[in-house]
């Protein structure tokens, strides 16, 4: 269960790490995320990681789209900064 607690610890580890999220393949991201969510004691799987940083992407493009903020979206600031480095794959990829 992602508890409030977990999703801040989360979003320091993307936000320490924000330079891999540019990176094509982040599969080392996300299993690096994992292991400093298992030393907090939160035993998410990579896969898990990934689907909550999908999750949240697609939640923070939502709000940007319906010009929602931080109080739709308490998670908007963190992803707003995050999303900067990896819209950069994405417009990269999405112009393949």
């Amino acid at each position: 269960m992602w508890t409030d607690i977990a999703l801040k610890i989360f979003l320091t580890e993307c936000q320490s790490r924000k330079h891999q999220l540019s990176a094509e393949r982040k599969r080392d991201l996300w299993t690096e995320i994992s292991a400093a969510l298992r030393a907090n004691g939160y035993g998410f799987t990579t896969d898990q990681v990934e689907n909550k940083w999908k999750s949240l992407y697609r939640r923070y493009k939502k709000a940007k789209c319906s010009r929602q903020t931080a109080e739709r979206f308490p998670y908007f600031e963190a992803m707003e900064e995050l999303a900067q480095f990896y819209d950069k794959t994405e417009s990269h990829v999405a112009g393949d």
